[in-house]
């Protein structure tokens, strides 16, 4: 199941540097969330897909990082407006795996 939102890209300074992450609405996390697993494949405005995790923050909601790479490539800036699409991440190892790695595993 896919879960669509608007959120805007927050830039945050913190002990390990700054990030920017979008906030996820707390009825999408908690449906998204099973046990410790966190894992999902996160699309944003419909130009980058790339598998990550809902971070929990220290103010009781949960977010997604958005690198610096990814932020280039969507030409996006701090404040910006984003469209995001999350679907449960349901690979074996959290990350692609060619097929014939997955054969020699």
């Amino acid at each position: 199941m896919e879960y669509k939102f608007k959120s805007r890209l927050t830039h945050v300074d913190s002990s390990l540097g700054w990030h920017c992450f979008v906030e996820v609405p707390d009825k999408i996390s908690k449906k998204l969330i099973d046990g410790k697993d966190k894992r999902v494949v996160c699309s944003i405005n419909g130009l980058i897909t790339y598998q990550a995790a809902l971070m929990p923050s220290k103010e009781g909601f949960h977010y997604i990082l958005v690198n610096k790479t990814n932020r280039k490539k969507l030409k996006i800036n701090d404040t910006d407006e984003v469209q995001v699409v999350l679907t449960k991440d349901k690979s074996e190892y959290g990350i692609s795996t060619p097929d014939f790695f997955q054969r020699i595993l």
